[in-house]
This record gives C-alpha cells, structure tokens and sequence, in this order.
C-alpha cells in the first residue's frame, strides 16, 4: 500500500537520508546512498523519482533530521568517514569526490546510523527508520507545524 506521507516529515525539514533502489536484508551486501539537504529533504528525495525507475519506486532505510541551524555537509561528511573508517573503501563512481555510495549489509549501516545518532543527538530532531516509497506524486509532508 503506498504511504501519502512520511510522520515527522515537514516541508522545511533538512537532514540526511539512506536510500536504496532495492529492499536490501540485514546479511545481503547492497548499495545504499548517503546524502543531504541543507533546505529541504522532502523536495531532495521528490528528485528521485527521476533517478530510480518510477514503477519500482525506491526505498527509504534512515532519516534524520537535523536543528535548522545546522550545516548538513559536515554530518554528512561525518557520517561517511565514520563508515569508511569502519567498513573500509566505499563504491565509486559517477561522483569521484566524495562518492555517496555505500556497499554494505544493512545491519552494519544500521549499526553506524544508530552509533551516529547517539553521538550527535543535541544537534538532532528525529531519526525516522524504514519506509518504502511507491510513487513520489503521492508522498506529501506532514501539514502540521514542528
């Protein structure tokens, strides 16, 4: 069943976001992206609808969003070293600077994230985990006010 939104999700939200074009298990290796929205996730995610075939949709592993006085780049960069020191050498490709694939199982990714959410929690709003997006014209923010 589709979801029409994310719960904590809001439109001025800004953070970083674990993708994947596939359901990947805890044991499989699978290729994850890591990345970032200094303004907001929700527009940044809507431009995968172009990235990913649409009809398979794509799935969402981690959000977290951060205090909008915060500058993403840095936890971005963060959190990759934080990966690349544990796990070793990333996937690289298109982007040869700063390449936001990662081949990993999802239970060592989970470990990181969660390992990364505690350490930076002062700066952090919410951690949304798991969500799989069919069709991004139907995936609406919250309307609420945070």
């Amino acid at each position: 069943m589709p979801i029409n939104h994310i719960d904590g999700l809001f439109k001025h939200n800004k953070g970083l976001y674990v993708i994947s074009q596939y359901e990947i298990g805890n044991q499989k290796r699978g290729r994850f992206k890591i990345g970032m929205s200094n303004s907001s996730i929700f527009r940044r995610l809507d431009s995968y609808s172009i990235c990913f075939p649409a009809k398979e949709g794509f799935w969402i592993y981690d959000i977290v969003i951060f205090k909008q006085d915060k500058n993403m780049r840095y936890f971005e960069r963060k959190l990759k070293k934080q990966i690349r020191d544990k796990y070793g050498e990333i996937i690289t490709g298109a982007r040869l600077k700063g390449t936001e694939w990662f081949l990993l199982k999802r239970k060592e990714l989970r470990l990181q994230i969660t390992k990364f959410v505690k350490e930076n929690q002062e700066h952090i709003i919410r951690h949304i985990r798991g969500k799989r997006i069919i069709d991004m014209d139907i995936l609406q923010p919250d309307k609420r006010e945070s």
